[in-house]
């Protein structure tokens, strides 16, 4: 009787377990993407530096592929990528203010060698500009990220568009190529700057 009541918890408990595994293989899985870290030792030559996002897309809901559908940008964006950049402002130089726009969040149903496969693809633009309005560089970023179709619930297409966007920001602010260059040509402009005051202080002949 003892040997049976074993078996029988046995193979209660191993029922058990399959069945938090059948529902756990069920479930969509939480797909972030990998953070990408922003260089401890490289910071860009400003004093300060702010960011607004825009997002200029309109009504109704069409994507910019055909079969794309438009995806509404993520509320704490903004606040995120503000704290991200935080981390490469230098002690000095100018002012530095940045307007990045929403090109694209759309969701893009695909079918491939996979299968049938639902892309979040998100496509930023940058306006860098000294305060005061000088324009030093403009700039696009890009990333996207791809679902098997049935996992591709509201809420995972929510949690994907938001680690997507974040990924598309930090691949160009967390590059050294991109503060090295925009040091170069924050530099160039100081220096036009200081020869147009100096001309401007030159007193006529």
């Amino acid at each position: 009787m003892r040997a049976k009541a074993r078996a029988a918890r046995l193979s209660l408990s191993v029922a058990m377990s399959l069945a938090v595994l059948g529902s756990a293989a069920c479930s969509a899985p939480r797909r972030v993407q990998a953070p990408i870290e922003y260089p401890a030792d490289a910071k860009l030559e400003c004093s300060k530096l702010t960011l607004d996002m825009v997002d200029p897309r309109r009504p109704p809901a069409v994507g910019t592929e055909a079969g794309a559908r438009q995806l509404a940008w993520p509320a704490d964006f903004e606040a995120t990528a503000r704290a991200h950049l935080a981390g490469i402002v230098g002690a000095q130089g100018p002012s530095v203010v940045i307007v990045g726009r929403v090109a694209a969040a759309d969701e893009i149903e695909l079918v491939d060698a996979r299968g049938e496969i639902t892309r979040v693809s998100v496509t930023l633009h940058f306006d860098v500009s000294v305060e005061g309005g000088t324009l030093v560089r403009r700039a696009e970023a890009h990333s996207s990220y791809d679902i098997p179709r049935h996992e591709a619930t509201a809420e995972e297409i929510e949690i994907v568009l938001a680690a997507t966007a974040l990924d598309a920001f930090d691949r160009y602010w967390a590059s050294r190529t991109t503060l090295a260059s925009l040091n170069r040509e924050l530099g160039v402009h100081a220096k036009r700057l200081a020869a147009e005051n100096g001309t401007n202080q030159v007193s006529p002949p």
